[in-house]
């Protein structure tokens, strides 16, 4: 039987997320056509999961410990990796792509988040929908990230086609939007979390 992994939902055309996948999910997925997923979590898949995405040539993209890092500096997430995986989930040669955590909602929604932002998505819409995969899960730190989070780390060119209108906080239910923007996405980091908090 199809058996989704938790936390599954629809981000845009072409970008899903959910929960990191196990070989109970991988019938699923087949069905999607993946082309791409991207592990943010530090953890590594299951070699199950590995060894089906190598036989059918799926790129695995395992953001989450390529960025890892020891600092004395805390965050709930690393800025450079929400930037990696937005860059990589933005750019159609990649979709459709799948996004995953451990938990399905810590990583994965603030990079949700910060994409809703970039589509000036409000922020109480993107609340919402995070909390909609948390929860009772107490998110403080993260849905805080996602509010300081500065746009101008991502330069988009004109074509991009998330827009106000496109919102879809009026109802509880999940919608895909319309693509969002080709391979000439430019990416520049301008602040570090502590410079934004500063």
């Amino acid at each position: 039987p199809l058996c989704p992994p938790k936390a599954y939902g629809i981000v845009a055309n072409g970008i899903y997320r959910s929960k990191a996948i196990s070989r109970e999910n991988l019938k699923y997925i087949s069905q999607l056509s993946i082309k791409s997923v991207i592990n943010l979590s530090v953890e590594s898949c299951q070699p199950s999961v590995t060894d089906y995405l190598n036989l059918h040539d799926i790129r695995l993209e395992n953001t989450g410990l390529m960025r890892w890092s020891p600092s004395d500096f805390w965050t709930p997430v690393n800025m450079e990796l929400v930037v990696d995986a937005l860059e990589f989930a933005m750019k159609k040669e990649n979709h459709p792509c799948l996004l995953m955590d451990t938990s399905g909602y810590r990583l994965t929604g603030v990079v949700v988040g910060c994409l809703r932002k970039l589509q000036k998505w409000k922020f109480s819409s993107i609340v919402d929908e995070f909390r909609r995969f948390a929860g009772n899960q107490s998110c403080y730190e993260e849905l805080q990230f996602i509010e300081s989070f500065d746009e101008d780390l991502v330069t988009l060119k004109k074509d991009f086609k998330g827009s106000p209108e496109e919102e879809k906080g009026k109802d509880s239910k999940m919608q895909a939007i319309p693509p969002l923007v080709g391979p000439d996405v430019k990416f520049s980091f301008k602040k570090t979390i502590k410079e934004v908090d500063d």
